[in-house]
């Protein structure tokens, strides 16, 4: 894909939190928010046409890890770069955030996408700010090449976008006699041809990358959930097992008490035989006693 060059939008990084409802915030390379709003069931085509009516995106960003597929395709869509954060933003964080920046939003959605846009800014606003202090670029020049520098290029190649487009180059190269000047034009559009290719190649990478460690996550999730689930089916047996034993336990003590009850009932038997016995005897030895 050949480098645009400068035109009259703005170029934006964009935070989309997705679902059913999707959160969409748009920065401009400066880091101050440009829109920010909310779709219902929005698709992935209706999602891109809001995008591009509020500018050129130059990034896609994130607050999830791994990256929702939805936004992996969306960036793709643009072919630009995407932005995940090192772990997920968690609640409080994304709450600072709005907090710390003074932004207004309608629901959880919006925060997201802002937070998501913010975190992508805050990453880069080191280099952007490097480009913004050349004041020897009017606007839509810096503009353009933090564009530029945000999706791969070196600045020095990213300046060389600004001299000519590289579609008028190509034709000059066609049409032109072999001169010391078309060797210069003709060094130039390799180079530019170059760091193309150089940017579309860490693109893909970059991309690749994030979906082995969305992949990387999503198969270890399985496994946990996998492993927990053999964890409580093991759990299950244990406890199974161990309702039998007790069962055993209780049939066995049961049987061990019933002989106990049995000798109970001897022992009174036996005690009131003694005490008859011992009743008798004293008539007995009264009536004599009388006699």
């Amino acid at each position: 894909m050949v480098a645009e060059a400068p035109g009259d939008k703005l170029h934006l990084i964009i935070g989309i939190d997705p679902g059913t409802t999707t959160g969409i915030s748009a920065l401009n390379l400066n880091g101050k928010l440009i829109k920010i709003i909310n779709m219902r069931n929005a698709g992935k085509s209706e999602v891109i046409k809001q995008i591009l009516e509020i500018g050129t995106p130059s990034i896609i960003a994130t607050d999830k890890k791994p990256c929702p597929d939805s936004v992996l395709k969306i960036a793709a869509s643009f072919n630009i770069r995407l932005f995940v954060p090192k772990k997920e933003l968690s609640q409080e964080e994304k709450k600072r955030i709005i907090k710390e920046q003074n932004i207004k939003v309608e629901n959880n959605h919006e925060r997201d996408a802002y937070s998501a846009a913010y975190k992508a800014y805050h990453e880069f606003s080191n280099r952007l700010q490097q480009i913004e202090n050349k004041i020897e670029f009017i606007e839509k020049e810096r503009d353009y090449l933090k564009h530029l520098v945000l999706n791969g290029h070196s600045l020095n190649n990213a300046i060389l976008f600004l001299k000519k487009p590289v579609e008028n180059i190509e034709k000059e190269i066609k049409t032109k006699p072999t001169t010391k000047e078309k060797t210069i034009e003709t060094f130039i559009f390799e180079i530019k041809t170059l760091s193309n290719k150089n940017q579309e190649l860490k693109k893909s990478v970059e991309r690749l990358k994030i979906e082995k460690t969305s992949l990387e996550l999503i198969i270890n999730h399985e496994k946990n959930e996998r492993k927990k689930e053999i964890e409580k089916n093991k759990e299950v047996i244990r406890l199974k097992n161990e309702i039998i034993r007790l069962k055993l336990y209780i049939e066995n003590t049961k049987k061990k008490k019933k002989p106990k009850k049995k000798q109970k009932k001897d022992n009174r038997k036996y005690l009131k035989n003694l005490v008859e016995n011992i009743i008798t005897e004293y008539r007995d030895k009264r009536k004599k006693e009388l006699n």
